[in-house]
């Protein structure tokens, strides 16, 4: 009977010690892109899965290759082989709708539609515009909030559908998402005066088509231009609320499917390892066709 009992009370200490486990991430690992060791996946390019298994839970990172149907491919093979309980994606907390029916069928949108066949929930887990600026105001006083709507109204002169040219008065008027409980809306003379002061030139007169500004909103130190700056600093802001809503899913289900840009994964990539261990990689979709010949020719 003594045998017993304490064989109960091992299972029961069992139990407390790993099956309550809860996960918390070393958010001091998060890294940028540039500082981020990349060795890992070689000759390799995403799209690409890791998946990690601790503890009984397992957690599918898709590093996706934004708007493009191979990434999709990868989603569907998740769902089929993983069946997840949750997806957590790379989509403003607030905003943009999912559409069943969206012809580009972008990643995130993709993975919404098939979690809604398969009855799971969605997380959205990347910042809203003004969840940046409250995030970046806390992290760092660097940056005003007149810098911040210019970089965000640069952001969308570099959109593959931006003509390249503008002027500030109509990006002032219809492009600006400003909101004033953070401070004074930005004027198309600030505009004008804030790209002449840190390009050299006036926003009316920039050509955002021409190769010198191509890399000018992106997370790098070379162009070292404020807007670099403040994208790196932003970045970092989303990493971390990524970060923080995967674990939150993974200390909630047990199949957990994480669909971020693969530039997302290279930065957190260090403070998932250290969390979760060693991930397995899946760098191609298994594709097989069945045919079946019914008339002989």
């Amino acid at each position: 009977m003594k045998k017993y009992i304490c064989l109960a009370f091992s299972l029961i200490i069992f139990t407390c010690a790993y099956g309550n486990k809860t996960f918390s991430p070393d958010l001091n690992l998060v890294q940028t892109y540039e500082a981020a060791d990349q060795s890992y996946k070689a000759e390799h390019s995403n799209p690409y899965m890791a998946v990690f298994r601790k503890d009984g839970k397992t957690l599918i990172y898709l590093a996706s290759k934004h708007r493009y149907n191979e990434t999709n491919a990868f989603a569907d093979y998740v769902f089929k082989r993983y069946k997840p309980q949750v997806a957590v994606i790379e989509i403003e907390i607030t905003g943009r709708q999912f559409n069943p029916y969206d012809d580009e069928m972008w990643e995130g949108n993709h993975t919404a539609v098939l979690s809604a066949k398969n009855k799971i929930p969605v997380v959205r887990a990347d910042l809203s515009l003004d969840g940046k600026w409250e995030k970046i105001s806390k992290s760092t006083d660097k940056y005003s909030y007149l810098d911040f709507q210019a970089f965000w109204i640069i952001m969308g002169m570099m959109s593959p559908s931006s003509p390249g040219r503008s002027t500030a008065v109509n990006e002032v008027k219809y492009n600006n998402r400003c909101n004033v409980n953070f401070g004074p809306c930005i004027t198309a003379d600030q505009l004008n005066d804030w790209t002449k002061k840190n390009f050299g030139v006036k926003f009316d007169d920039m050509d955002f088509s021409d190769k010198k500004y191509k890399d000018i909103t992106w997370p790098v130190t070379s162009p070292n231009y404020i807007t670099n700056q403040i994208a790196i600093v932003e970045d970092k802001q989303r990493d971390l609320f990524m970060l923080e809503n995967i674990t939150a899913a993974l200390n909630k289900y047990k199949t957990v499917f994480a669909v971020f840009g693969e530039g997302h994964y290279v930065d957190q990539r260090q403070a998932l390892e250290n969390m979760l261990g060693k991930p397995e990689y899946i760098w191609e979709v298994p594709f097989e066709v069945k045919e079946e010949v019914l008339v002989p020719q």
